[in-house]
């Protein structure tokens, strides 16, 4: 059984991780855009609008921290789930959000490549990723305000 401090830890980390969720969304549409030309551009560069293509090196200079911080809130709410009722539906969040990130992050070095089509990837990914970071959030939230499991 969990106790009331308990249940608020994980709420208080359930709404710092939705935040977090919220500010990347955020970030993503003022930095990037939503449409695929906003993407394939910030990526490959455009002349016109002054946008510098991005680098090999900038790129890895993102994706290194964001595979190890990544990993590690996906290790921690997936861990979280173990405990609850809806510990069924793991495999297939787990699987999701790991093809989801590494198609997010492997985009941007397609785009680089000049390969425009990944445009599309990177924001069908991102949006995957988002959604099931929250569904499983949400799973978390919901058992332990029902059930005073985990």
């Amino acid at each position: 059984m969990i106790d009331s401090y308990q249940k608020t830890l994980i709420g208080l980390f359930a709404v710092m991780l939705l935040t977090l969720l919220a500010t990347s969304i955020a970030l993503f549409i003022m930095k990037i855009g939503i449409e695929p030309v906003n993407i394939a551009q910030y990526y490959m560069g455009n002349e016109e609008t002054f946008i510098v293509k991005k680098s090999f090196e900038g790129l890895f200079e993102t994706t290194a921290p964001h595979l190890f911080a990544i990993t590690i809130m996906i290790f921690i709410v997936i861990h979280l789930l173990l405990f609850t009722n809806y510990k069924k539906y793991i495999p297939h969040l787990l699987a999701g959000l790991l093809i989801s990130f590494i198609a997010d992050m492997a985009s941007g070095y397609f785009l680089i490549a000049n390969l425009a089509f990944f445009a599309i990837i990177k924001w069908v990914s991102f949006l995957i990723f988002q959604f099931l970071f929250i569904i499983s959030i949400f799973l978390i939230i919901s058992d332990i305000m029902r059930h005073k499991t985990i």
